[in-house]
């Protein structure tokens, strides 16, 4: 085992998926040769390159070579938060860090201890106004997030175990540091950015390796689906103390399901749960700097646009925003834009945002549709709620989506989200004295206010 192992980046020119799949770093004099690679756009022979790569790295994997992930949305809602707050103490201490897959062996928990002390140097210097509760739960995360996602496939490791990732459209910068961060365990990363780059300083954006495939695209990338009985597990790869793999079969048959099939995936709930950093909380003040209430609101465009109730803004004279996992509260006093008969709004703050896209309508809505409700309810910033659309109602001339998911006051603002994502509706106002019937602006109304703002 090599001590104090140093991780080169990207020394080789990687100019196709195909040379990712293939490429093995070397190791030698302590050093181990890594690849962050970040694909721009999307061409023609995109969706069969990938199914192509997929195909290779089950194969291989299935054979003992490599460990493989392909990661479609990294997980938010911490459990066990007891055992991770004492890792993080061990953390602290510059003892080790043990976790659940960490641990498996004293190289690999060191090595992930200074990657994650490498990640938290550069989260640190993204934002000056980083507070000591903010380093502590991004940690929580990195340890949570790295032992869910590998504690399925790695059950040993050294410098020279082959990792290889792919995920795509990645838009944070915590969730692009944590993939920087599995580099410096040893792993290839391949991030497909086929909707957008990602917005973020060039020093970050200079980690990674960018290669241009094309035009931006909101085509969904196509995935293996693995089979109900398919656990990838790399407890039979033998590494002796030279860090060499040596091989026993292991029967892994991957079923790939066809791009048409992907063109659209429904989310998890949790997945949907984290797309709450793109709705946010609004204090309202007025002339006296007063608070009058509160509201929820909906990124729209990344120039800092938000879209909320025009009942919201109606009486403020200057707004607070709060965005979750950034303690900044940003103050403005810009309404752009407002419709009384909508009941709709666009306010602006100084800084890029993370909009959620508003639903197209190629498909009707119908009653018994699940949905999803986020807003920030009596001040409970962010809540997340589940229902279902129970009706579709013309109140004063303006198309209204009746629905189930609980809203109370201070959800007004809030988003309405199909089980895609996507924003059907802006929760607008719920029926007193009545169980779950509540009102959200739909989504043809909102795409005609906020034209030129998106």
């Amino acid at each position: 085992m090599c001590e104090n192992i140093k991780y080169r980046h990207n020394i080789i020119n990687i100019n196709s998926i195909n040379a990712f799949v293939n490429i093995h770093g070397g190791v030698g004099k302590n050093c181990r040769d890594v690849y962050f690679i970040r694909t721009l756009g999307i061409d023609e022979n995109l969706i069969l390159d990938l199914e192509k790569a997929e195909k290779t790295l089950y194969e291989n994997m299935s054979k003992n070579i490599l460990v493989y992930k392909r990661i479609e949305a990294l997980p938010n809602n911490i459990q066990e938060i007891d055992y991770y707050e004492l890792c993080y103490q061990r953390f602290l201490k510059d003892e080790n860090i043990s976790t659940k897959v960490s641990g498996i062996t004293p190289a690999l928990d060191k090595t992930f201890s200074d990657a994650c002390k490498e990640v938290l140097k550069l989260y640190k210097l993204s934002n000056k106004n980083i507070s000591l509760s903010m380093e502590k739960n991004y940690c929580i995360k990195l340890f949570y997030r790295f032992d869910t996602i590998f504690s399925d496939c790695l059950k040993t490791w050294s410098e020279k175990i082959n990792i290889k990732v792919i995920t795509d459209n990645i838009v944070k910068l915590q969730d692009y540091l944590f993939f920087y961060m599995l580099t410096l365990i040893g792993a290839d990363v391949l991030m497909l950015q086929s909707k957008n780059d990602i917005e973020i300083e060039e020093c970050f954006l200079n980690l990674s390796k960018k290669l241009y495939i094309g035009s931006y695209s909101d085509i969904s990338l196509p995935i293996y689906k693995q089979k109900a009985d398919f656990i990838q597990n790399n407890a039979n790869i033998k590494i002796d103390n030279t860090g060499s793999q040596t091989e026993k079969n292991v029967s892994i048959k991957p079923q790939y399901i066809s791009s048409d099939d992907y063109k659209k995936q429904e989310k998890t709930f949790e997945q949907l749960a984290g797309m709450a950093s793109s709705i946010v909380m609004i204090t309202i003040k007025n002339d006296y700097n007063e608070i009058i209430g509160t509201g929820s609101g909906i990124m729209i465009g990344q120039d800092g646009y938000i879209l909320t109730n025009n009942h919201v803004t109606g009486g403020g004279r200057e707004f607070i925003i709060r965005i979750e996992n950034d303690e900044t509260l940003y103050s403005t006093t810009q309404i752009i834009k407002y419709n009384q008969l909508l009941d709709l709004a666009i306010i602006r703050i100084e800084k890029k945002l993370q909009p959620l896209k508003i639903y197209d309508g190629k498909d009707d809505l119908v009653r018994g549709q699940k949905v999803v409700a986020i807003g920030s309810p009596y001040g409970f910033f962010n809540s997340v709620s589940d229902g279902i659309i129970s009706g579709f109602r013309i109140i004063d001339d303006v198309d209204m989506i009746q629905f189930t998911a609980p809203i109370s006051a201070g959800s007004s603002g809030g988003a309405v989200l199909n089980m895609y994502g996507e924003v059907i509706g802006i929760s607008t106002a719920g029926i007193r004295n009545a169980q779950n019937i509540n009102l959200a602006v739909s989504y043809e109304s909102i795409k005609t206010f906020v034209k030129g703002f998106i």
